[in-house]
């Protein structure tokens, strides 16, 4: 039993050797790809709002005055008018920190970098 686990602690520790030497050949290809990721992300995220923000603005007179009848048909022009409209102001703080932290990523990465593993 004993000789057992001597092999599986040497197995173990062959592993983790591997994995680590794995890791840092790697290490340069991993942070690149983080970087693409978290830069598409924030692309997107700023993409989305502008969208959301751009269907309310196109939208908001139409719905209003629709809504402004106050018939139960007209319901759903309501829902419209508020869940836009909460979305597009919501929108406006995502974009500009989505905005900062792109600027971060593309002017200062290792900052951002080590400032995203803090939190």
């Amino acid at each position: 039993m004993n000789e057992n686990l001597e092999k599986a602690v040497a197995k173990s520790l062959e592993l983790a050797e591997k994995t680590g030497e794995f890791a840092i050949e790697q290490a340069p290809e991993i942070i690149q790809e983080f970087y693409n990721w978290q830069i598409m992300q924030l692309i997107l995220c700023i993409f989305i709002c502008c969208i959301v923000m751009l269907i309310f603005v196109k939208n908001y007179k139409y719905w209003f005055e629709k809504a402004s009848s106050y018939d139960d048909d007209e319901l759903v022009y309501i829902v419209l008018l508020v869940t836009f409209g909460f979305f597009s102001i919501a929108s406006i703080p995502l974009i500009i920190l989505s905005l900062f932290d792109l600027v971060k990523i593309l002017v200062a990465p290792k900052l951002y970098l080590i400032e995203y593993f803090l939190r």
